[in-house]
């Protein structure tokens, strides 16, 4: 899957941006075009959102992988109290 606008919105007020709505949607298309993704038709995919957490840079959006647990149990509580399960394809 892909983050669109709005769900990297909801991970950048977490991640400090504090800009609003105008500015997000400017940052959030730099961000996608400065990588080579179209900002309506590709959005942020896995291997862009592991890149930009994974940067200390002013390019990325750093996040100790403790701050990304307690990210994911704010989001989704259910997903993050509950295993991972393997998918049988």
């Amino acid at each position: 899957g892909m983050l669109d606008q709005k769900e990297m919105g909801r991970f950048a007020v977490q991640t400090g941006f504090d800009g609003g709505d105008d500015a997000w949607a400017t940052e959030y298309f730099t961000l996608c075009r400065d990588n080579g993704k179209d900002p309506v038709r590709d959005g942020v995919d896995d291997k862009l959102f592991e890149k930009l957490v994974n940067d200390q840079s002013d390019e990325g959006i750093y996040c100790a992988d403790e701050e990304l647990k307690e990210m994911l149990a704010l989001f989704a509580p259910t997903a993050a109290s509950q295993p991972a399960q393997s998918r049988a394809d």
